[in-house]
């Protein structure tokens, strides 16, 4: 493959058709010499199956169960405590953001 690089280098000045031939000829080499080494090692290659992912159980857990169940309660609480007053949401956030349950409870599936 080399001395066909040398042809093209040799001939580009003073015969600029017959350098791109030379480069066809080395493309056509190149892409030759790749189907045969790539087919070469499929023949070597065992081919396996990938193994399936699990499917994530969708069905919430007792533990998320008891969390939601704290939220819910925490909001009903902020709603009583609001004494008949329109529910302010901003001020509910708020004062469960300071809550050490709050964040991961609002993180789970």
């Amino acid at each position: 493959m080399g001395q066909q690089f040398k042809k093209i280098t040799n001939v580009i000045s003073s015969h600029p058709n017959r350098a791109v031939i030379y480069s066809e000829d080395g493309e056509a080499y190149c892409v030759k010499m790749k189907r045969k080494f790539d087919e070469a090692m499929d023949g070597n290659r065992a081919v396996t199956p990938m193994d399936e992912p699990e499917v994530p159980n969708r069905n919430p857990t007792n533990e998320h169960n008891s969390q939601r169940d704290q939220l819910i309660q925490f909001v009903d609480g902020f709603k009583t405590a609001s004494n008949g007053r329109r529910m302010n949401w901003h001020d509910c956030w708020m004062d469960g953001r300071r809550r050490p349950w709050y964040h991961y409870a609002l993180h789970q599936p």
